[in-house]
């Protein structure tokens, strides 16, 4: 299984320009003619005028062939030296860099895993957002629609900031992933009932809602009450979800961008946290009949933020792992993790 996207024919074009370019570079550097290359390499002398043209391109054998030939690796050729500087060549010290033809995007996530307690920060974000709409709710209701903000950042930017992305070069046959000794899930019971219980919390608050809905008879109470009721619904919804995605057998290998069933458990937290806010600000205007919904949002935050916990403890058990080929599996620690 690849860890990257097959590239588009645009990026097709400019990594070509740039494999060129090198290649033009090398030949002036080391002041040798297309046509004496050519002939050196046992080659038809209309060879490199053709890779120019686009009437064919270099094949992997052929950059091997020139990195040899301008003694220098095949990464000196494939990439400008703005991409080497964010580039790690991972081979050990008995290959030779030469043998580097794959580009691999890694997630470093093992941190997310073990420590997850940081990367809750747009939580607290939330609740100062939370406060700032709790307190400005009385001037307007409209305030209301300032905890929509950062939902939305978080659902455009949570995904890139699972972990760092860096790209290794490796040989073909060799391979990067994540490893767990014993994939058999034991907190899949506790997930399920955690997980069902703050579902429950959520629809006690839709019912809820639904039976108080005289109480939206003004302006502002039709803001509050339809807030709080999309927002609790869609917290219910995503809780439904997480019940399937929890029942999921875990692996034991895995590449980083097959971690979606993990990253998607964090979307019922940040949708709880927002429906407290929302519940916070529509009790703060009809206290005496609506402050259930307080509670049972409170409650929900609270099952499905200990379920986050709980899965991390799980993954925590994945070992990220570098396979040579016709190898076992060794720990594999990046130069930039040992820093931190």
């Amino acid at each position: 299984m690849d860890d990257y996207k097959r590239p588009k024919q645009e990026e097709v074009a400019d990594r070509r320009k740039i494999i060129l370019g090198n290649f033009d570079y090398y030949l002036k550097k080391k002041g040798i003619t297309a046509k004496k290359y050519c002939k050196d390499n046992c080659l038809d002398v209309t060879t490199v005028s053709q890779w120019r043209s686009s009437r064919c391109f270099l094949s992997i054998e052929q950059l091997e062939q020139a990195a040899n030939y301008f003694d220098i690796t095949v990464n000196d050729l494939m990439y400008s030296e703005e991409e080497k500087k964010h580039i790690e060549v991972l081979a050990d010290k008995q290959y030779n860099p030469i043998l580097a033809k794959e580009s691999r995007e890694i997630r470093m996530i093992d941190r997310i895993f073990s420590k997850p307690l940081p990367f809750l920060t747009p939580a607290i974000i939330y609740i100062i957002v939370g406060l700032i709409c709790f307190f400005s709710s009385k001037s307007s209701p409209f305030w209301v629609f300032l905890g929509l903000v950062p939902l939305l950042i978080t659902f455009f930017t949570y995904d890139d900031s699972l972990g760092d992305r860096r790209t290794f070069q490796i040989p073909y046959e060799d391979d990067i992933f994540y490893r767990m000794e014993n994939p058999k899930n034991q907190f899949y019971l506790i997930e399920i009932i955690l997980v069902s219980f703050s579902s429950l919390s959520f629809l006690f608050s839709i019912f809820w809602l639904s039976f108080t809905a005289k109480q939206a008879a003004n302006e502002s109470g039709i803001v509050f009450w339809l807030f709080n009721l999309v927002s609790s619904l869609a917290a219910c919804i995503s809780c439904v979800v997480l019940m399937f995605i929890a029942k999921d057998k875990i692996k034991a290998d895995i590449y980083s961008f097959e971690m979606g069933g993990f990253s998607a458990r964090v979307v019922p937290v940040y949708l709880s946290l927002s429906n407290l806010c929302f519940a916070a600000c529509y009790v703060y205007s009809f206290w005496a009949t609506e402050w259930p919904i307080v509670v049972s949002g409170g409650i929900s935050f609270f099952f499905i933020l200990t379920e986050y916990f709980v899965a991390c403890k799980k993954y925590s058990e994945y070992v990220l792992v570098y396979k040579k080929n016709g190898k076992d599996p060794r720990p594999f620690y990046s130069k930039l993790d040992n820093k931190d």
